[in-house]
């Protein structure tokens, strides 16, 4: 079973966290700052990570997806309802 791990500071993650289970992936912790994710992926690595971009955080959904990809290798998906001509760019930089 693929284990996921989503980063949101959102009450709709609860949904996706329902609709992934339907799915029959594993979801392993809805982390919504900076370091309750990378204290999850340290100590229970996922074989995926679901991010929103714009979280109320120090640094943004990029940022830390930049960190987990290049620290721990573990792909990112990212979700935003900002799709915006600037936020695009941002993720194929990082992506």
């Amino acid at each position: 079973m693929k284990k996921v791990v989503i980063v949101d500071d959102l009450i709709d993650s609860t949904i996706l966290k329902l609709m992934l289970k339907l799915k029959g992936y594993s979801v392993l912790s809805m982390a919504p700052n900076v370091e309750e994710v990378i204290s999850l992926v340290e100590s229970t690595p996922p074989d995926l990570v679901i991010m929103n971009i714009n979280l109320k955080d120090t640094i943004n959904g990029l940022e830390i997806a930049m960190v987990i990809r290049e620290g721990y290798g573990i792909p990112v998906i990212f979700v935003t309802a900002d799709f915006s001509k600037v936020v695009r760019k941002r993720v194929d930089l990082v992506g």
